[in-house]
């Protein structure tokens, strides 16, 4: 019976030869794309394109296969025929260097083929045909992003890359049932789940609609989207179903950050959380939707994000929230050990009014001795009470319709997750 080895196509020559030959082509094609997109803003001297692009990956991949000197001479060969046109480029006031950095690459397409994984090729193709189609939003992305934000990005980049590996993975301490890289790695994946949607609702949908800020502010934080939108209904010239829809989706997607952060540190938790998360997370939406759905006018309501709002990846935050995350884990250790359940679905009720997040994360990686459902429990407890603290926001800093159905639906929402922790895990 005929059964594909998977290793032995890779290896095969002709399959190399299609390979090679195909994603040259592609590359060709983009290329094309590109010069009749951009000629007019980027001008510059070109080589060819589609078939030029497909004989330089053939030639690459035969001279690889030939001897690695062949190789090396092709690229010097390559290199030269480039600088010879950069020279001519520079005479014509022209400095951009993308064709023959991407000639460079589609150069190595037969190396790639040959000798690593499939993926790889297929992932160095994507991320040329990515950067090339995405010039004008990389260029307006870049133009708008704070330098010290990248040098924030950087730090806790480093951090996270040398010290973490370093740190120990045992408990130091009988009060501290959590390793100090366990520690760090929840302060790495919070952050990094909270910066998504900063990035994305500061830079790439800035002033964009009261769903996009919901969708992603509800990601970055829901309890500072609420703030925000609570804020911006105030301004506008007339009441709005949509920004009491927006409240409401935000809070929907608390729901599923709280799943993906369960399912990274404890996927039995997760599962047990899948269906009751769900449940709230639709009905949220539902609801959400059915407020944007009242909203009949058809002009789009843009929401700027707040430009003071903390970056969820600088160093003080970070620290401040491993601060929170040891403390809550201490006392959520001292509460679980003397008082059983009810002390930590209370502990729970009382947190939900603050920061859910380190209350949460200490949940998921401590060494509690109680059963996982009465943990799933305190966690939608907690979910619940920070509804509720929602609501008091949405009252009290929104305009007078939204702040009553903002504040009625997410109070609502609350309760409907205390019951369906009670239903679920009682």
């Amino acid at each position: 019976m005929f059964s594909l080895d998977w290793s032995q196509l890779q290896h095969a020559l002709w399959f190399q030869l299609a390979v090679v030959t195909l994603f040259g082509f592609l590359t060709g094609l983009e290329i094309r794309e590109y010069r009749r997109r951009f000629s007019e803003e980027e001008p510059q001297l070109y080589l060819g394109s589609t078939r030029t692009y497909t004989f330089i990956a053939l030639t690459g991949w035969l001279l690889h296969l030939l001897s690695p000197i062949s190789f090396y001479a092709g690229l010097a060969a390559l290199t030269l025929l480039y600088a010879l046109l950069y020279w001519r480029q520079l005479a014509q006031g022209h400095t951009s260097l993308i064709t023959f950095i991407i000639a460079l690459l589609v150069y190595h397409y037969g190396v790639l083929a040959a000798s690593f994984p499939l993926w790889l090729l297929v992932a160095v193709f994507v991320a040329i045909v990515f950067l090339l189609s995405m010039r004008e939003q990389i260029r307006k992305v870049s133009s708008t992003l704070a330098p010290e934000e990248i040098f924030t990005l950087a730090k806790l980049l480093l951090l996270s890359a040398v010290i973490l590996p370093l740190l120990p993975d045992q408990p130091v301490a009988a009060w501290l049932p959590v390793s100090p890289f366990k520690i760090w790695l929840a302060v790495v994946v919070v952050s990094a789940i909270s910066y998504f949607g900063y990035v994305a609702q500061r830079y790439f949908f800035p002033n964009q609609g009261v769903l996009v800020t919901a969708l992603f502010g509800g990601i970055y934080s829901s309890t500072a989207t609420t703030v925000v939108l609570a804020k911006e209904s105030r301004d506008a010239p007339r009441p709005y179903y949509r920004w009491s829809g927006g409240i409401v989706l935000a809070t929907a997607m608390m729901y599923v950050r709280l799943w993906i952060i369960a399912a990274i540190f404890q996927w039995q938790i997760a599962l047990l959380l899948a269906g009751p998360l769900a449940v709230l997370a639709v009905l949220s939406t539902a609801l959400g939707g059915f407020y944007l759905w009242r909203e009949r006018r058809v002009r789009k309501i843009g929401v700027a994000f707040d430009k003071d709002h903390y970056n969820p990846l600088d160093l003080k935050i970070a620290f401040t929230f491993a601060a929170l995350f040891v403390l809550m884990m201490a006392i959520t250790h001292f509460v679980s050990s003397h008082y059983g359940s009810a002390g930590l679905n209370t502990l729970a009720l009382i947190v939900g009014f603050t920061d859910v997040d380190p209350f949460v994360l200490s949940l998921l990686t401590g060494q509690f001795k109680a059963p996982l459902h009465e943990l799933a429990m305190a966690i939608l407890i907690a979910a619940g009470s920070n509804d509720l603290l929602k609501a008091f926001y949405a009252a009290w800093f929104a305009e007078k319709h939204t702040a009553v159905h903002s504040a009625v639906a997410l109070t609502l929402i609350g309760l409907a997750t205390f019951a369906v922790a009670w239903v679920v895990f009682g």
